[in-house]
Order: structure tokens, then C-alpha cells, then sequence
């Protein structure tokens, strides 16, 4: 048997991670297991939906989208005891913005569309605060990670970025010897990512996947794949009832351009 996990834009960086997880989860489930990996939200998305894998790793709005096409919430990564984020604007502290009122006219880098904390959320926020992110920001970048949102920042390529921030820490640590930054400001809380089982998955195997994946943090190994691959401390069950929040704030989301 061979078990496909999703995964998106993750980062070279986390590849050795990634095969270890994947060796580990094999000694799991007694089972081969093939990650596969998205360059792009959109990629991820279409494959889960498609059932073109077992398992996928998803932010929440992808989740939220893909519950009608069978799409089901296994497990939410914790963090600190927290199973949530949120998201933050963020600026180098040598450019000096002390507010939202100094970033009319410059250039913002976002993550990705369907990236809560890289878009959504950050968005909606500063919409909440009287400033329109298509009106008022100079140029809107979508680049694509956070990793490489602190890095446009970080070189000047952007004025501002929006990336996740959980306790004293955010997307700009991804980056060797990050910049001092400025926060600008930080979302309502958001409901971590999940592991996700899609509607081809056999319904045992789900179960014996939810089983594994709880237990990753039970010894060394499962605990530092956990760290270097999700960031995470360990998975807990979770109830579509914790992305009430993400439903809200994909309403009232922008039409795509055409």
C-alpha cells in the first residue's frame, strides 16, 4: 500500500524534514508513503479536491474550501499550547512606520491569496482599520511563501509583508539573521493548519493515520520531525466548528483578477 501525503510551498529548506517524516510515518502505518509537493496554493487545492492524494497539509482557508468536495479536518498543529496564530504586518524597524497611516503609497509583499496570515486575515484587518489595501498600497506583490515574503522585506524589494506571527516570533525568523522588525499590526487569532484526509481516503486508514499523527510527539524522533517540518508541538484532534472565523473572512474576500 502506498499513502500519499499533500503538501504545499514548504521550502527547499524543510526537504530532509520531509523525508524523514515520511520514513517515520511509514513505520507507522506499516506502509509506503510518497510526499508530494505544491509550488502553489492553487496546485494543492486542486489536487486535494481531485483526491489525488490520501492526506494533505493544508492552511485553513484551503480547508475551508475543499469541505464540499469531502475534504475533512483530522488534526490542528499546537504551538506553544495554542492552537491558533494569527497574522501580522510587518516592516524592517530602520524604516521607521510607526503606523498604518505611513504605508499609504508603498509596497506590500503577500504570501499567497488563500494564505490566512500571508492575505486574508491581514487584509480584512486593515480594511477594519480604514485602509484599502488596492487603493492605498502602491503595489500589491503576491510572492508565494512566507519564507520568501521576510526575504523581500528583508532586501528592500518590498516596503511591508504579512506573514504569521505566534508569541515574540513570525515569518521574518525563517530568514538567516533576520532583519529587527516593526509590527504595524497583528489579526484576530487564527485557527492553525490541518491535516486533512480527502474523499478517496479509505476510511481505516484515516484512522490509523489520525492514531500516528497524535502520537508523532510520544518520542524524540516524532518530536523533532514535528518541529523541523510542521513547527509544531504536536496534533490534536479538531472540529470543522474551529474555522468558523476563516468561513467569515472568505466571504467578504475580493473576486480574483481576470
Amino acid at each position: 500500500m502506498i499513502v500519499r501525503f499533500l503538501i504545499g510551498p514548504v521550502g527547499a529548506a524543510r526537504d530532509e524534514a520531509s523525508r524523514d517524516f515520511a520514513r517515520l510515518l511509514e513505520e507507522r502505518l506499516q506502509a509506503s508513503v510518497v510526499v508530494r509537493s505544491f509550488a502553489t496554493y492553487g496546485a494543492l487545492m486542486r489536487a486535494a479536491r481531485a483526491g489525488d492524494g490520501d492526506f494533505a497539509w493544508l492552511p485553513p482557508a484551503l480547508l475551508v474550501q475543499g469541505e464540499d468536495d469531502g475534504v475533512t479536518a483530522l488534526v490542528g498543529g499546537v504551538r506553544a499550547r495554542e492552537a491558533q496564530y494569527r497574522g501580522g504586518l510587518f516592516a524592517r524597524a530602520d524604516r521607521g512606520l510607526m503606523d498604518l497611516s505611513q504605508c499609504r503609497g508603498l509596497r506590500v509583499a503577500w504570501v499567497d491569496r488563500e494564505s490566512c496570515a500571508g492575505y486574508l486575515f491581514v487584509r480584512q484587518a486593515l480594511i477594519e482599520r480604514g485602509f484599502h489595501p488596492s487603493r492605498d498600497f502602491a503595489e500589491e506583490k503576491f510572492i508565494g511563501g512566507h519564507r520568501d515574503v521576510a526575504w523581500a522585506v528583508a532586501r528592500g524589494e518590498a516596503d511591508v509583508g504579512a506573514t504569521f506571527v505566534h508569541g515574540d516570533s513570525g515569518g521574518w525568523a525563517l530568514i538567516d539573521d533576520p532583519p529587527e522588525v516593526q509590527l504595524l499590526l497583528t489579526t484576530e487569532p487564527i485557527p492553525s493548519d490541518a491535516i486533512c484526509a480527502t474523499a478517496s481516503t479509505d476510511a481505516k486508514l484515516r484512522d490509523r493515520f489520525t492514531e500516528a499523527m497524535q502520537g508523532l510527539h510520544d518520542e524524540a524522533k516524532g518530536r523533532s520531525i514535528l518541529k523541523r517540518f510542521f513547527g509544531v508541538d504536536r496534533f490534536e484532534v479538531v472540529l470543522p466548528s474551529r474555522y468558523g472565523a476563516v468561513r467569515n473572512v472568505l466571504t467578504s474576500r475580493p473576486p480574483p483578477p481576470r
